[in-house]
This record gives C-alpha cells, structure tokens and sequence, in this order.
C-alpha cells in the first residue's frame, strides 16, 4: 500500500561527532512544495520533492535526460547509519560543511517533483537526512546552510521505521457547525481524535473563496498555538486587525470574509499527529458568510426547557443565536443551595441547544442556571461587551458582574 508518512518527521538520533546542528527545517518560499518520504508497492522507501511547477519540472528533465546523477542538486538523500551510527571520519568532523556523500539510486520525474529511489533498501532503523531544492542548487548551497546562513533549501531528516504503521487519528468536528456564519467571525475549534503535533497549525489549515483562491494571512499566527491540554482541540483566531474596523489591517486589506461569499476551510492531510503520522484524511468546511453580528447575547432571551422531577432527563435551553462552542462546554452551570450540580453538557442544534444531564435523577425544588459572562456569540460579543467597541461609547464595565443567574424551579410530581 502507498501511503505518505510525512514531510515533516524529524530525526530522533544525535548528531553523530559533528559539532554543527542535526539537519533542520529551513523556510521555503513555497510552503506547498515539500520534501516527502513514502514506500512504494514494494515495500521500500522513495523519496520526493513536489509541489513544483511545470516550468521546473521541465529544467528537471532536461538535466536529467544529459546526467542522472545530476538530479541530487534537486534532491539528495544521505544515510547517517543506525541509530547507534558509527563515527565520522575526521575530516568530515573537521569540515561540517562538506556535502553528505549521497545514497546510490535512480531519480525519475514526477507530474509535480521529483522522486529518488535508493538502489539499495534502506536499513531499518537508519538515520536519513534529504536535501531538496527547486532550483537545483543543493551543492552551492550546502556550505551557507551548515554555517547556518538562511538558504531556501528545503531539509529533512527521518528514521527509517522497523515497521510501516497506518495513520489514525482524524479530525472529528470543527466549531462553529453552521453552514451560514457571521462576516466578523473570531474563531474556528478544530477537534482531532487523537493529539496532535505542534507548530504546524498554520501551514496545514487553509482558507479558499468560492474561486478556489487561498485567503491571504486570515488567520491570527501566534508564537504559542492555541491547544487544550489533550492536544486534541485546537482554537484557530481569524486576525482581529481585520475584524475591528478601526484597525488599519481592515482599512486597508478589508475583512478576511465577505459577507455574501462561499469559503471552505481545508485542513491538510500531511499534518502530523503527535505520533509523526498524518491524518487519515484532510477535511473541509464550507459556508457562507452573513452580515455581521454586533450585537451583545441576552440570558433574558434565552428559552428554558424544565425536565420532571425523578428523572435524568436534559435540562435544555435554545439560543436565539449560535454560540461560542468551546465556552458553552465549560462556563455555563446548575446550582441548587449554593452547590453545582454534577453532570454532563451536550451541545447541539448548531451552537443553538445546551443540554445538561445530571449525574442523579432531578429532585423538586428551586435552581439557578449560572452563566459567566464572558460567554460568546460567534463574533465575539459576550454577555459583558460587544466585540468592537465604539471608541467614543463609555461602558461601565464595574458594575457588569462576572456571573449571571437564571433560575427555574422543578416543580413536585403529583
């Protein structure tokens, strides 16, 4: 079976005598084009540079066609030894910057890259550094790269595994769930069945319009993502800066949606899980976009569903509008005599529906719904405040409570 097991796997062997730095990633100008490792129907692992365009893949082939050896200045894979690896030779300790000495293999073109076959299987368990480079430059740019001087070469390192695993883990749900959403959403939550690596969340989810062109920088690109402790629950922020429209992102790029428009957000399937798998498979949400949502949630229109005594039956409330997913699991309670209830909160009806289903039969008597007010619409317009607050608007935000309370009573069985 051919399958991908990423671009992105990273040595898990030490250096071995040099006192450069192992192999590292290095920026690339084309974040699509990227270095591959897979394993053919055969069982043995290829390498691949894609992502490439036709005018390159042309240049590929007409090099190769006059020298096949001269595909290793766009893609060269070197072998470092198993993990126990042996030593280097004391020149190669002396001149870190001297090329890798190249595996023996066979390069063919790909309809989007380059691809490089070993002659020999691989060893398992072997350390393999690869080099690739659109243009065809690995050799002058190897020394630059050593030094630790910024190159555009892409590189990789990977452990060539004792036994080929399938990925698992997927994405399960991506909040909000609604088809329509408002032109000044804040966020995205996307779940995983499994944790997920860090630092690769804003190459691998995309936002596309209706004309299938990549939405230009939506997203808020922090140095920290945002993951629950899991790892399995990412919070993606769409750029505030151009949300506000006091901001001079907004003014002079406009919002990253439309109101009127069609997007869809792709999650990517060479994303890593924390097992360095990728995913079963990538997802995609479309929508539309509505007008914008300025306006501040209300407790008071809010509809209350009372369950009967003696019985574990969901106390239920109905939204007028979506809200905050994530929010709506933790900052929303039921307390009786100053006690909250135990329990568990099921969401549905597109953000619309909170469910409680407590732990114990309901007894008869007085409640309180507790909500925090820091609860969010879609927009991110809480019980406190609206999320774009006019400049020269005076809000009094000492005298807004942490807490709001709507109570309700079960009445007694007759």
């Amino acid at each position: 079976m051919r399958w991908l097991l990423t671009a992105a796997l990273m040595c898990m062997a030490s250096a071995m005598g040099c006192s450069s730095p192992p192999p590292r990633a290095m920026p690339v100008p084309n974040v699509r084009t990227e270095v591959k490792i897979l394993q053919d129907a055969e069982g043995n692992e290829v390498f691949q540079l894609v992502g490439l365009h036709s005018g390159l893949i042309q240049r590929i082939r007409d090099r190769l066609d006059e020298d096949n050896n001269a595909g290793s200045e766009f893609l060269l894979v070197a072998m470092r030894g198993p993990k126990s690896a042996t030593k280097r030779t004391q020149a190669e300790q002396a001149d870190c910057s001297a090329l890798p000495t190249p595996i023996l293999g066979t390069y063919t073109i790909l309809p989007d890259g380059i691809q490089f076959k070993p002659r020999y299987p691989v060893s398992r368990g072997a350390v393999v550094d690869v080099y690739g480079d659109p243009l065809g430059q690995i050799t002058q740019k190897f020394p630059d790269w050593a030094a630790g001087r910024f190159t555009d070469m892409l590189v990789r390192s990977f452990v060539i595994p004792n036994k080929w695993e399938l990925p698992t883990t997927r994405v399960t749900a991506v909040y909000p769930s609604a088809d329509v959403l408002p032109e000044n959403l804040l966020k995205f939550y996307i779940h995983f069945s499994a944790p997920m690596s860090r630092g690769m969340a804003y190459d691998c989810v995309k936002l596309f319009d209706a004309e299938g062109k990549e939405v230009e920088m939506p997203f808020l690109e922090l140095p920290e993502e945002l993951w629950d402790p899991s790892g399995q629950r990412l919070t993606l922020l769409l750029d505030p800066g151009r949300i506000k429209s006091e901001l001079l992102p907004r003014r002079e790029v406009g919002p990253a949606l439309q109101k009127g428009g069609r997007y869809a957000l792709v999650v990517v399937e060479s994303w890593l899980d924390a097992e360095g798998k990728p995913l079963t498979v990538g997802f995609r949400k479309e929508f539309t976009v509505g007008p914008p949502d300025t306006v501040m949630p209300r407790v008071a229109d809010w509809q209350m569903h009372v369950p009967p005594a003696n019985s574990r039956k969901p106390l239920s409330i109905v939204f007028p509008e979506p809200l905050d997913h994530g929010l709506l699991e933790r900052v929303l309670s039921v307390v009786r005599d100053g006690k909250t209830i135990s329990g568990q909160v099921r969401i549905s009806d597109h953000e619309r529906r909170w469910h409680f289903i407590p732990d114990t039969p309901w007894t008869a008597g007085d409640y309180a719904l507790v909500v925090e007010t820091i609860l969010e619409d879609l927009a991110g317009n809480n019980l406190k405040k609206p999320f774009e607050v006019d400049l020269l608007q005076h809000l009094d935000r000492a005298n807004v409570p942490e807490t709001e309370s709507l109570p309700f009573r079960i009445p007694q069985l007759r």
